[in-house]
C-alpha cells in the first residue's frame, strides 16, 4: 500500500473509524504508524474540494506517543589513541517514548530518530536502520498494546 494511502488509514484508525479499507490493509499486514523523535505521529488531514491531496505532517498526539524521559548527560573516560591513554569527554542524551497502540490490529510503529552530528545510537534495541542521520526503529504492538522504546545517543 502507498505510504501517503497508509497514513490515511492511521488517520481513520486513530478517529476510530472502520473502513474497508482499513479490512485491506490487515490483510496485507500491519498498518505502519510513523513517529519522528519529538514523538509527533505523522497524520494526513482528510481531502476537501479545496484541498484534495492534502500534505502529510507531523502532528502531537499523547494518546499514541509520550515522551516520558528526556535528559543529556556527560562524563570522563579514558581511551587509547596512538597507544597513549586520554581522557575524554563522553556525552549522552537519552530519551523513552512509550506508544499506545489504540487500535484493534496489530501495528508497526516506525520512529526516525535525528543522529546528532559526529553521535551515533547507543540503545538496545538497535535501530533497523541508520540511513545518514536517520536512524529507524520499527516496533510491533499488539491491538490495545503499549510499548516502550529507549533510544540513545552518544558522542565523543
Amino acid at each position: 500500500m502507498h505510504t501517503a494511502a497508509r497514513v490515511v488509514l492511521v488517520g481513520l484508525i486513530l478517529c476510530g473509524q472502520r473502513t474497508w479499507a482499513q479490512q485491506q490493509a490487515a490483510a496485507a499486514g500491519p498498518v505502519e504508524i510513523h513517529v519522528n523523535d519529538r514523538c509527533k505521529v505523522l497524520t494526513v488531514d482528510p481531502p476537501t474540494k479545496k484541498n484534495p491531496n492534502p500534505a502529510p505532517r507531523y502532528r502531537s498526539n499523547s494518546t499514541v506517543c509520550r515522551l516520558v524521559s528526556d535528559h543529556d548527560t556527560s562524563y570522563w573516560d579514558m581511551v587509547t589513541m596512538n597507544g597513549n591513554p586520554v581522557r575524554v569527554r563522553v556525552h549522552v542524551h537519552e530519551h523513552e517514548f512509550l506508544l499506545n497502540n489504540t487500535t484493534d490490529q496489530p501495528v508497526l510503529f516506525v520512529v526516525d530518530e535525528t543522529l546528532r552530528k559526529g553521535w551515533h545510537i547507543d540503545s538496545d534495541p538497535k535501530p533497523d536502520a541508520v540511513n545518514g542521520q536517520i536512524a529507524t526503529f520499527r516496533i510491533r504492538a499488539e491491538p490495545k498494546q503499549v510499548v516502550r522504546l529507549h533510544v540513545g545517543q552518544k558522542s565523543r
